[in-house]
């Protein structure tokens, strides 16, 4: 059955029910440095050597025959190398291509190849943002189905995920989809997406963090979603829907309306519920709260508070990343006993790499580095 997004977008249109969700991979699900940096660095490095010694391979030289059919088809330039069938001759050219970003599909389906290789000896690992795997498992909870749209050759996005830093993810998608599909800018390629899914475009959520592909695929029909991982980068156009991680999206409501509250490990909370009382407070059972649509805390408070009362708030994401001996240490680091103690409520929230400190009334929005 589909799945309900948690939330309407900034402007109040409610997005409809959803059955699937499509994923691009360079920052949305992955850093950009990774791919840019760790991935791209390492094709470039042995893609001659790689050549060389696969050269015979047929599923290479399938890809060197569209690298040839590429480079006739190339806009003459002073920069373009001449094509050459050899190893080190495609590879140059292979360079070339990386230089500039291309999305060729034979350098996409080479370097699936290449990192394959990687990934198998170790040493390449996939990166996911913490928020995904958790996203993952929610969605699926809920049957809705989880496929990708990238750049990156079917082979390069199935090595990423199954080798992750968070494990073998593969089996949370129904399929993948690369530039064989057609182009990531090309509403067609999405109203294709749409019909391998078995949705109608409508029923379809793509979240990408390049507005032209999400134009795209809107121009076919399908809800979007802006991926900015830094949300000091967003957009003030408005013209989709802006996301800063997979937390709070997608998730069913409760009852109430309001978002239900996940299961906290018990020694998170064991280990909370003993530094509150530990500083003189006899504290209530652990609560939920939710400040916002997007964002629920864990509440420890005093019992029979007084005027105002004195309590801790604890984003969900901080709870999910944190291990309950590194969220005491936090607590210890930031003096945050004292400020409780003058305050009426300390907030401490998950900020991209980092974290904010809220201190409510006195101060509030003081950003910490997670060290």
């Amino acid at each position: 059955m589909p799945g309900s997004l948690l939330h309407p977008d900034p402007d109040g249109v409610e997005l409809s029910r959803i059955g699937a969700v499509l994923l691009d991979i360079e920052g949305t699900t992955t850093p950009l440095d990774f791919v840019h940096k760790t991935l791209f660095g390492y094709a470039r490095a042995r893609a001659a050597a790689f050549l060389e010694r696969r050269w015979d391979d047929p599923e290479v030289r399938g890809d060197v025959a569209r690298l040839n059919a590429e480079h006739l088809v190339e806009s003459p330039e002073p920069s373009l190398p001449l094509w050459r069938d050899n190893p080190r001759g495609v590879a140059v050219y292979v360079h070339w291509l990386m230089e500039r970003d291309v999305k060729s599909t034979g350098l996409k389906s080479l370097q699936g190849k290449i990192w394959e290789e990687g990934y198998r000896s170790g040493e390449l690992k996939g990166e996911v943002y913490p928020d995904v795997p958790p996203a993952f498992k929610r969605w699926r909870n809920q049957g809705i189905g989880i496929a990708i749209f990238s750049s990156g050759s079917v082979q390069s996005q199935q090595s990423l995920f199954k080798n992750s830093n968070a494990g073998d993810l593969t089996p949370f998608f129904r399929v993948y989809f690369d530039t064989t599909t057609g182009s990531k800018k090309d509403p067609r390629s999405y109203s294709r997406i749409a019909q391998a899914l078995k949705c109608r475009p409508a029923e379809v959520l793509f979240i990408s963090d390049v507005p032209a592909e999400l134009d795209a695929a809107r121009a076919a029909g399908m809800q979007t979603a802006l991926c900015v991982r830094d949300p000091a980068a967003a957009p003030a156009d408005g013209a989709h829907q802006v996301i800063h991680s997979f937390d709070g999206l997608l998730v069913p409501l409760s009852p109430d309306g309001s978002l239900p509250m996940p299961p906290i490990p018990a020694e998170t909370d064991a280990a909370v519920s003993g530094w509150m009382r530990s500083r003189g407070w006899r504290v209530d059972q652990v609560r939920w709260e939710v400040d916002d649509p997007n964002m629920g805390f864990y509440v420890w408070q005093e019992e029979a508070p007084s005027i105002g009362g004195h309590a801790l708030w604890l984003d969900e994401a901080m709870i999910r990343h944190l291990k309950a001996k590194d969220l005491v240490q936090l607590l210890e680091r930031e003096s945050v006993a004292e400020e409780i103690r003058i305050s009426y409520k300390v907030r401490i929230e998950e900020r991209g790499a980092g974290y904010r400190v809220s201190v409510v009334p006195r101060r509030s929005g003081e950003f910490r580095q997670v060290k």
